[in-house]
């Protein structure tokens, strides 16, 4: 669900913290996603960010998609 989605959204933007250190804790989703430059976590940050912050509800079918992205990204090694 939304909860699961935005906890691994969490999870996903710590990580890419950890691989690239010039995304400050206090970044916004879209400051890291413009940092990272990546356009499925692009995608990811869209939909995060509506559901943080706006009153929308996703399709689980779309829930589903966004999951993988993320788990997509988490596999990426950390240089």
């Amino acid at each position: 669900g939304e909860k699961k989605f935005r906890y691994g959204y969490g999870l996903a933007a710590e990580y890419l913290r950890m691989k690239d250190k010039t995304i400050a804790e206090s970044d916004t989703p879209y400051e890291i996603s413009d940092n990272v430059k990546d356009p499925a976590f692009s995608e990811c940050t869209e939909i995060y960010c509506s559901l943080r912050y706006g009153e929308n509800t996703h399709s689980s079918e779309e829930l589903s998609k966004t999951d993988s992205l993320l788990k997509n990204i988490s596999r990426k090694p950390i240089k």
